[in-house]
């Protein structure tokens, strides 16, 4: 990173890089996070990901015309914390023997949760979250 003159900082404190992040998402920045052993296959699962404010109807543009380079249709899967899955998304009874984790599956957003999170809702009014 230094060689390419990527401005980066090392955390050592796990409060620390939480406040930092959180900073950063709050200021509507992208983070590139990465931490531990590559990941292998189709999915960024919390080892590489990109972090961004799902909050921000812009970000979802922001990020795929600047960082990943793709379609601007495409939106991006959430990373949710299990205990809150239900409350945000409808799972179909089928998905609750197969957990989420790997977001292979796309469900309905909850009506009251789509103005809430645009970024990740298809246009559909689904999305594919990460279960953690």
């Amino acid at each position: 990173m230094k060689q390419k003159g990527i401005p980066f900082e090392e955390v050592n404190s796990q409060d620390r890089l939480v406040d930092i992040s959180v900073n950063f998402l709050n200021d509507q920045k992208v983070i590139g996070w990465f931490q531990g052993r590559f990941e292998y296959g189709p999915r960024a699962l919390g080892n590489r990901s990109i972090l961004a404010d799902p909050r921000v109807s812009s970000m979802k543009d922001r990020v795929n015309s600047k960082v990943k380079f793709r379609e601007p249709f495409r939106p991006f899967a959430p990373s949710v914390l299990s205990d809150y899955i239900g409350d945000c998304f409808t799972i179909p009874e089928t998905f609750h023997d197969y957990p989420l984790r790997f977001m292979q599956f796309v469900v309905d957003v909850n009506d009251n949760f789509k103005d809430k999170v645009p970024s990740v809702t298809h246009v559909d009014g689904t999305s594919r979250p990460h279960l953690v």
